[in-house]
């Protein structure tokens, strides 16, 4: 069974107690790990953009980039993970230099040694689809970040602005994955388009046949983009597209 660890939101972002308080989880299987609460508590999380697992034993940490199917992994491979990180998008959603930073210090820097951070990275047109499908959903009706009424031209165009609108800010694949100079620093890297790779590793890996349903699905969208915006991003965002085409090949 796993023990939770219940930790006030407000306390990891370093911010002032709230009535409306949220609690973060962070779900530990029993291994030999040398985790203090004090540790726990000094760890800080932004408000950022399912959630990133350890497998202590298989030596490996699944980054949870956003819109990368991240949520049916967890789903399929909750009950073999020793740690799982749950709750505030900027905590599940934690990037690989916070990580480095804040989760392998936790978890003891010599033990820690051991554990390789993978991730999936998408076409960056494709993760930008999924993102505007997603903010498309009903619930989201009327409000700032709804693109129900905003065409996929426009909605990439204002994602490359100074100043995106609420529906736009979405962050970055190479920022999460990549350190302060954009220098990729998560160990392995797998294609979104070719997901029965990271599958048979991790068969391999945690020694268990990997069925991970489709989950989070954004409901369905026109994503037409005109050649002048897409050449525009592309250029814009050229690192982005070079970082995943050397995971496609």
């Amino acid at each position: 069974m796993l023990a939770c660890v219940h930790l006030l939101f407000t306390n990891l972002c370093g911010q002032k107690e709230n009535k409306s308080r949220k609690f973060y989880k962070i779900h530990f299987k029993p291994v030999r790990l040398k985790i203090s609460l004090d540790a726990i508590n000094n760890l800080r999380v932004s408000r950022a953009v399912h959630g990133m697992m350890v497998f202590w034993r298989a030596g490996i940490a699944f980054l949870a980039v956003p819109k990368t199917g991240t949520h049916a992994y967890q789903a399929a491979l909750a009950d073999s993970a020793d740690i799982i990180l749950r709750g505030p998008p900027g905590a599940k959603h934690m990037n690989a230099r916070k990580f480095n930073r804040h989760m392998r210090p936790i978890l003891g820097k010599e033990d820690a040694k051991k554990l390789k951070t993978i991730a999936v990275i998408r076409d960056p047109i494709d993760w930008l689809g999924s993102w505007y499908r997603y903010r498309s959903r009903p619930q989201l009706d009327g409000l700032p970040n709804s693109t129900a009424n905003v065409s996929f031209d426009t909605f990439v165009q204002d994602y490359l602005s100074d100043d995106p609108p609420a529906y736009a800010r979405l962050g970055s694949q190479l920022r999460f994955v990549g350190d302060s100079e954009g220098n990729v620093i998560v160990d392995r890297l797998f294609d979104y388009a070719r997901l029965s790779q990271l599958d048979r590793f991790l068969e391999k890996k945690l020694e268990r046949k990997i069925i991970a349903p489709r989950l989070n699905e954004s409901p369905q969208g026109d994503l037409q983009i005109s050649a002048k915006v897409e050449a525009k991003l592309r250029e814009e965002r050229s690192k982005e597209f070079e970082l995943y085409q050397s995971v496609a090949g």
